[in-house]
C-alpha cells in the first residue's frame, strides 16, 4: 500500500536533526523541530524544542516540572496530526527531556524531546501541522 506524508507547517526549513540545539535567529527564539516516521499502524513523532536564552532567563523561577507541563499542553493543543482527513489523538510514547544547555553569553538555553505517536492503521494520507507556539519568533521544521 502506498503511503502518502504530507508535513505542513507555518515555515518549513529542512535540517538535520543535529541543527535542532542552534537557535540562528537570535536568543529571544523559540524553535521547534518535529521528526516524523510512518508505519503501518502509527505515526511516531519525536517533538523537540529549543529555547534561546533570553526566554530561558525569564521563566528561570518556573518549577521544571512546570516548564515541561506547558510544553505537553501546547503540543497537545497546537500539534495537529489527521490520518485521511481525521485528526487523531497524539499520546506520549516514552519519557520527556528536559535540559538547560549554556548558551550565548554563559546563560542557558532549554532543550525539551517528547517522544509521541498517533494511530495510523490502514492510513493512506499522513498531515502532520505544527502550529505550537505561534506569538513566538522562531524557526518550526518538520523532517520525515
Amino acid at each position: 500500500m502506498t503511503r502518502l506524508l504530507a508535513l505542513v507547517a507555518f515555515v518549513a526549513i529542512a535540517l538535520p536533526a543535529a541543527e535542532a540545539t542552534a537557535h540562528p535567529l537570535g536568543n529571544f527564539t523559540v524553535n521547534h523541530l518535529t521528526q516524523v516516521a510512518v508505519t503501518d499502524d502509527r505515526v511516531q513523532l519525536r517533538y523537540i524544542l529549543d529555547i534561546a536564552e533570553i526566554p530561558t532567563f525569564q521563566a528561570r523561577h518556573q518549577p521544571r516540572t512546570q516548564t515541561l507541563q506547558r510544553a505537553r499542553q501546547e503540543v497537545a493543543r497546537r500539534l495537529v496530526v489527521t490520518v485521511d482527513g481525521r485528526r487523531v489523538a497524539v499520546r506520549s510514547a516514552g519519557i520527556a527531556l528536559l535540559s538547560f544547555p549554556r548558551g550565548q553569553g554563559g546563560l542557558s538555553t532549554t532543550r525539551i524531546e517528547l517522544s509521541l505517536r498517533a494511530a495510523a492503521t490502514g492510513a493512506r494520507v499522513v498531515h502532520v501541522h505544527d502550529a505550537t507556539y505561534p506569538d513566538r519568533l522562531g524557526y518550526t521544521a518538520l523532517a520525515a
